[in-house]
């Protein structure tokens, strides 16, 4: 049997569940460090210029990051109602980091859209409802599965307006569906909605307000 490891923070016994910038985080802290290292990638986007270099290290974070949300999502067997929210809010706000803006506000909406896939040779549409939407994209559960260089369009049922989209993170729920994250190529108000910007994020990541939208993942 191997060996217990246990998180890095000092302090904390509890069992490691994730690897990430080379130390090992129980789940608790996984998420509290991903919202603080996010939140700081979030400050630098708003205060551009900054170096390659430092586009760089955001990119490889933004990649770990999702990577290990996606990954202790689907491993670990315990997770309850909160906690998978707060993965899904991790994947979704490190989505909106990844697209080089400034953080967008989310909003827990379930707006009616129509999903097509125009990729060549297994094309396929569908509706459904999405569960979160901010400027640049959105979240929404779906049964078909996604890749990552599939040609997508997602049309507004209210609007009959469409935008171009592409797949950034997709993760499979209990239920079997997909919940996936769409980030938007054609930059423009495609929701129709007034965007405020976010207000001061509370200084401990746990108290963040936007996972109670999602607390029935399933």
């Amino acid at each position: 049997m191997g060996e217990r490891v246990e998180c890095s923070i000092s302090g904390c016994l509890k069992p490691a569940a994730a690897l990430f910038g080379g130390q090992f985080y129980c789940r608790g802290h996984f998420v509290s460090t991903s919202y603080e290292r996010l939140d700081f990638c979030a400050d630098l986007l708003s205060n551009r210029p900054f170096s390659d270099q430092t586009s760089e290290e955001m990119r490889k974070f933004i990649a770990e990051c999702t990577q290990q949300a996606a990954k202790l999502s689907e491993t670990a067997s315990n997770l309850n109602n909160i906690e998978r929210a707060r993965l899904l809010d991790i994947l979704f706000y490190a989505s909106d980091i990844g697209s080089h803006m400034r953080r967008s506000p989310r909003k827990a909406l379930a707006i009616p859209v129509r999903v097509f896939c125009n990729t060549p040779g297994r094309p396929w549409q569908e509706d459904t409802l999405t569960r979160s939407v901010s400027r640049f994209g959105g979240m929404l559960e779906c049964q078909h599965t996604m890749k990552p260089d599939d040609v997508l369009v997602v049309e507004h049922l209210d609007s009959g307006r469409s935008v171009n989209a592409r797949l950034a993170w997709s993760w499979r729920a209990r239920s079997g569906t997909f919940v996936v994250g769409l980030e938007f190529v054609d930059r423009k108000n495609f929701w129709e909605l007034t965007w405020d910007e976010p207000a001061e994020t509370p200084a401990n990541p746990d108290l963040r307000q936007p996972l109670g939208e999602l607390q029935d993942v399933t």
